[in-house]
């Protein structure tokens, strides 16, 4: 996103990104964190800066991703998140 657009907001800007920062930047982080077999994964609210998915962490969720853990569903699991679940972390 372009700085003028990201200096809109007073408080700043910010993203709510489906995976442990800053381990799986970019597209397809739920995805990423499986195929690696990490054993956690989660959701984090951070600044959105100029560079992807690199601003401060304000907050985060972790999720057990482990073996037997989840059913194929964890996407489902971080995409079920809401905004104010997210806020009290």
């Amino acid at each position: 996103l372009p700085q003028q657009f990201l200096d809109i907001p007073k408080a700043g800007t910010l993203n709510v990104h489906p995976s442990l920062l800053p381990r799986f930047r970019g597209a397809a982080p739920v995805q990423r964190a499986l195929e690696t077999q990490e054993n956690d994964t989660g959701v984090v609210v951070a600044y959105t800066v100029l560079k992807m998915d690199a601003g401060p962490v304000l907050a985060s969720h972790t999720i057990d991703a482990s073996p037997g853990a989840v059913d194929g569903a964890t996407d489902a699991c971080v995409g079920d998140m809401q905004a104010p679940e997210l806020l009290e972390y």
